[in-house]
Parts: C-alpha cells; sequence; structure tokens
C-alpha cells in the first residue's frame, strides 16, 4: 500500500518545511520539499493542511502514571494521547 502524506510541515533533524511523505509498505520512500507535484500512484492520501508532520519518530521512553495515580492517567488513556499525538 501507497500512502501520501501531503501539505504538511515536515520536521527533520535538520530543519522544518513544507512538503509531503511518501510512505511505502510501511517505509518511508521519498520527502517532497515545497509544493512540488508528486509523482506516480498511491493508494491513498491524507492532506495535513500545515500540521507538522515528524516522519520516523518513535519514542522509545515513555512514563505511565500507573500504579498509583490512576486518577491522572491510565495506561489507556496514556496510549491513546501518544497515538493521538503521532507518536
Amino acid at each position: 500500500m501507497t500512502i501520501l502524506f501531503s501539505n504538511a510541515n515536515v520536521v527533520t533533524l535538520e530543519r522544518t518545511f513544507f512538503g509531503s511523505v511518501l510512505v511505502e509498505d510501511g517505509r518511508i520512500t521519498r520527502i517532497y520539499e515545497g509544493e512540488d507535484d508528486v509523482m506516480g500512484e498511491f493508494d491513498e492520501e491524507y492532506d495535513l493542511q500545515g500540521k507538522y508532520l515528524l516522519p520516523g519518530v518513535i519514542d522509545a521512553h515513555v512514563h505511565f502514571r500507573t500504579p498509583g495515580h490512576e486518577h491522572k492517567e491510565t495506561w489507556r488513556t496514556g496510549s491513546a494521547a501518544a497515538v493521538a499525538g503521532g507518536v
């Protein structure tokens, strides 16, 4: 499956710029800068409307407030927050 994430503020290690990211079979295959027309075919497109996109970011270390502070956060709410934040 090929997915295009378009019209995003792409954040890389070096800088942030307006562009698009192409993902093929779960891997980032190309990052486009600017409003270049993306050549090729894709199965799905998500117009990010200027939202920030951090391609390839993985949060390998996380703290949840369990046990003992479940009134603030649970595994379920903490995981949902991470997914909603794109990590």
